[in-house]
């Protein structure tokens, strides 16, 4: 296992342990922050690799991710 293979996997954890948690104990940030991260970790592994429609879905989440945290930066979670 290569250093790409090893920073794809630890992005790809990053993303759905944010995930999880998130649903374990409703903390919609945790997720935003999370998957924004794991979406900005994986965009050069995938640019590297010329996986193209993941490169797209990273630069989707991570924006997506951003305005959720813009928006509502001082939300409560639950």
């Amino acid at each position: 296992m290569g250093p790409l293979d090893i920073a794809g996997w630890a992005a790809a954890i990053v993303v759905l342990g944010s995930y999880a948690v998130s649903i374990v104990v409703e903390r919609p940030r945790v997720f935003h922050y999370g998957n924004l991260l794991g979406s900005l970790a994986l965009m050069p592994v995938n640019i590297v690799l010329g996986l193209w429609y993941s490169v797209t879905l990273g630069v989707c989440f991570s924006i997506l991710s951003t305005i959720a945290l813009i928006r509502r930066p001082y939300e409560q979670d639950h």
